[in-house]
């Protein structure tokens, strides 16, 4: 296995010298201000944050009173338990304050452990905190006191010691010139125009954005994230910066006159009713001519899904890649039984080329200097120099997608659509273990496969593994094939079980082939052993034919399901990726009732079903596990095929699918996925309905809880 290390380091910055407001010149900084030794001006220092301006208004997603008693609150429980409580119910704000992933595009820019980072217009601090871990020294300028001591507190209890704060105004930060390595302006810049309503809104943006152009070194590289004027979310009446919907669409001074009929409050703020629609957004090509103007030549769009405030995916704006994405969405089986005329209109996008003019929330990755974008691009080099096998990566198009643990980069070649090779690089806040755990588990599978030319499935090739600043990157290769998943959901309903017949058994088949190769295999992690507890606390009955299955050596992929698997019509090999979760001690054939819950979706159930997503898991779980149509019996020969296999009595399923169950939530659960609610309720239907068990007849079932 080939690994670099490239640190790209130099020697820590001092602290950056910050300029007067007034005269441009050099503050010194006191213990209790700081000043202009030129023009005498100066500004105090309280709890050791310069304080460069004091707003006469109130801005905040949150009233002012609930921002003051939030503060309250950190200081008492602590800054997360605080917005967990006071959040609990509004969960879009509450990734927005707490979820890390909100810079899930840093490992993209190849940036140094030494970069200093600036954060304008910082909130509650999600950004800083998230950049302080991955950056030698980050600056963060907020104008709202109370989100300013948010910030601090946070900072304090989390013993963060390189960030630096500022209170002031995004429209005048007081930094010299060349600064800065990143710049970061996240749900500003459409703002500016209404914190400034002294001339044109578009020429405060322009103003503005000259500001921050002076302030980046010479391949620095500012990010924006902003919403399209004309995403498919509004033309569905989404609300508009204005506070109302449509205005977006709108020509700028009929949106005036619109706003001016309706005379309501700001809704985020205490400033003065407003005459004139100053929030302004623009379309792709509007932020292109907008950013030229403004000295800022050099820019990469992406579309950021669902939002900019949450880049779960980066995709930039190039057809077949906004295509792959889209299709993707349609195809998460989550999303798979949702029908109607606006999954029909999503269908119709992807087909044409509409879509790019019509994603919700952009992501620019803008700077003065050709070096510093296209996005990607010096992250490819640096990969491309130390790794040979991936050679002309830096012609490549690439999309990102991230979760909670690691980042995932698909490069393409762009000529002929095709994927090249994946990248998993360790999140940006995490833990790169994670990456090289999945990089061992590949090995060790894949060591097994070169002495079995019998097995009908492979897995992607390892490429090497590289470290840049503090993130690890680990590429393999393409999976050969199609997403059985997509093969599934992007077809018809009725299609979709035929389809399931004829390919799930071999999908079967190859978990089992898994089982079989890596039994006994002690390289491989166990899995925690509190995944064994029930929900509610209680253990699983044992016998001794429990003990038994459970003391075999299993070993199993960990999540085997269609979305993981990918087939090759013309040879009907499979490749299996994503090999993070390989742990040993699972329960014998947990891979087999992962793939079948994974495809439920795709069965028939003979009935009207809810309407309801999670009702409708349900009604198909009942049908496939506990019902008496044709997938019912689909389901109970392929698990009597797998007991054959492995000579597991057909008595001894009942307990596997408990303990698959058990298991699986707290799998889940440690994932932090919404799928841990859904596998606690398929337990407690499981339990409800044991005398209807597809395989109740071979055996009496008990309930398996004690």
């Amino acid at each position: 296995m080939a690994e670099l290390d490239l640190q790209l380091s130099k020697p820590m910055a001092t602290s950056l010298r910050l300029k007067c407001l007034h005269c441009s010149a050099e503050l010194k900084r006191t213990p209790l201000s700081v000043a202009c030794s030129s023009c005498k001006q100066s500004w105090p220092i309280k709890d050791g944050i310069p304080r460069f301006f004091q707003p006469s208004y109130y801005w905040g997603e949150v009233t002012q009173e609930d921002a003051i008693s939030i503060l309250e609150e950190v200081g008492r429980l602590g800054w997360r338990k605080a917005v967990m409580h006071r959040f609990k119910d509004d969960p879009g704000l509450l990734a927005t304050i707490i979820d890390n992933r909100r810079v899930s595009w840093f490992p993209l820019l190849g940036l140094g452990v030494d970069s200093v980072a600036l954060d304008i217009g910082s909130g509650y601090g999600a950004i800083t905190h998230a950049l302080s871990s991955i950056v030698g020294q980050v600056y963060s300028i907020e104008a709202i006191p109370e989100r300013v001591e948010f910030t601090r507190l946070r900072l304090s209890q989390e013993r963060i010691l390189n960030v630096h704060q500022i209170q002031g105004t995004a429209l005048d930060p007081p930094f010299c010139d060349a600064s800065f390595d990143l710049i970061v302006v996240n749900g500003v810049l459409e703002w500016v125009g209404d914190w400034d309503q002294n001339g044109d809104a578009r020429e405060v943006q322009l103003t503005f954005l000259r500001k921050l152009a002076r302030l980046l070194k010479r391949e620095g590289v500012l990010v924006i994230g902003i919403e399209n004027r004309f995403g498919y979310s509004l033309f569905r009446g989404g609300i508009d910066h204005s506070g109302l919907s449509y205005t977006s669409l709108m020509p700028r001074t009929v949106a005036s006159l619109y706003m001016r009929h309706f005379n309501r409050n700001h809704y985020r703020t205490t400033l003065p009713t407003r005459r004139e629609y100053r929030t302004l957004t623009y379309s792709e090509r509007g932020y292109r001519k907008l950013l030229k103007e403004a000295g800022i030549p050099h820019h990469s769009f992406c579309w950021s899904d669902p939002g900019y405030n949450e880049p779960l995916s980066v995709i930039p704006q190039r057809g077949f890649l906004l295509r792959d994405h889209a299709l993707n969405k349609l195809s998460e089986p989550s999303l798979a039984w949702k029908r109607g005329w606006w999954r029909w209109a999503k269908r119709r996008l992807t087909s044409g080329r509409l879509l790019r003019f019509v994603v919700p929330d952009f992501l620019i990755f803008a700077g003065t200097s050709v070096k510093a974008v296209p996005v990607g691009r010096r992250l490819m080099e640096v990969l491309e120099r130390s790794l040979p096998q991936i050679h002309s990566a830096s012609q490549s198009a690439w999309t990102l997608s991230v979760s909670q643990k690691k980042s995932v980069i698909r490069v393409f070649d762009p000529e002929t659509e095709s994927l090249r090779f994946v990248i998993k690089a360790s999140a940006p806040h995490g833990d790169e273990r994670q990456v090289r755990s999945e990089l061992r588990n590949l090995h060790l599978i894949s060591s097994r496969l070169t002495s079995r030319a019998e097995i009908s499935f492979c897995v992607p090739k390892s490429m090497g593994l590289a470290r840049i600043a503090k993130c690890a990157y680990a590429i393999e290769g393409a999976a050969k094939g199609e997403q059985f998943s997509r093969l599934l959901f992007l077809t018809s309903e009725r299609q979709r079980f035929q389809r399931l017949v004829k390919d799930l058994p071999l999908c079967v088949e190859v978990a089992l082939q898994i089982a079989e190769l890596m039994h006994g295999n002690l390289e491989v992690d166990e899995i925690d052993p509190t995944w064994w507890q029930t929900p509610d606390g209680k253990g699983l009955q044992s016998d001794h034919e429990t003990d038994r299955l459970r003391q075999l050596d299993s070993v199993q992929h960990g999540d085997f399901t269609i979305e993981n698997i990918f087939l090759e019509p013309t040879t009907e090999k499979l490749t299996v990726i994503d090999w993070d979760d390989l742990r040993r001690g699972l329960p014998v054939l947990y891979d087999v009732f992962s793939l079948l819950v994974s495809a439920l979706p795709a069965v028939v159930i003979e009935e009207k079903g809810p309407r309801e997503s999670s009702r409708r898991w349900e009604a198909h779980f009942l049908a496939a596990f506990f019902g008496n149509g044709s997938t019912a019996k689909f389901y109970r020969k392929l698990l009597l095929v797998a007991c054959g296999r492995l000579q597991i009595p057909p008595a001894g399923l009942w307990q596997l699918f408990l303990e698959f169950l058990v298991v699986r939530t707290h799998y889940h659960a440690s994932r932090e996925s919404d799928q841990r609610e859904l596998h606690s309720k398929f337990l407690e239907l499981t339990l409800r309905n044991s005398q209807h068990f597809i395989l109740a007849d071979t055996f009496e079932c008990r309930s398996g809880v004690q």
